[in-house]
């Protein structure tokens, strides 16, 4: 799982598409709308998942303990992929995988 108070962002060497409820990548992947909309919302901005989480929670009436839990497990998923960065990583050899 990731931690909630490093700052993440979407890797700028991924190229994405929004469909109807969800975003599918240059590469293939595909994800669904509580996933897209963590995505997407990283690429607006660098930033924790905790604060992402508060500010998500409340324009959405989710549970904000709940719905962090889900973030990390799925923001993890995607670190793994390449898909997100930490904030601050070396961009120079970033490429979508």
């Amino acid at each position: 799982m990731t931690d909630e108070t490093k700052r993440y962002r979407a890797n700028p060497a991924i190229k994405w598409k929004a469909h109807l409820k969800g975003v599918v990548t240059d590469n293939g992947v595909a994800m669904n709308e509580t996933a897209a909309l963590l995505f997407v919302s990283l690429s607006e901005e660098a930033t924790s998942l905790a604060a992402l989480c508060d500010r998500l929670a409340d324009q959405k009436g989710w549970d904000r303990r709940e719905f962090l839990n889900d973030a990390k497990a799925v923001v993890g998923e995607m670190l793994d992929d390449g898909l997100v960065i930490e904030a601050g990583a070396d961009t120079a050899d970033l490429k979508a995988r």
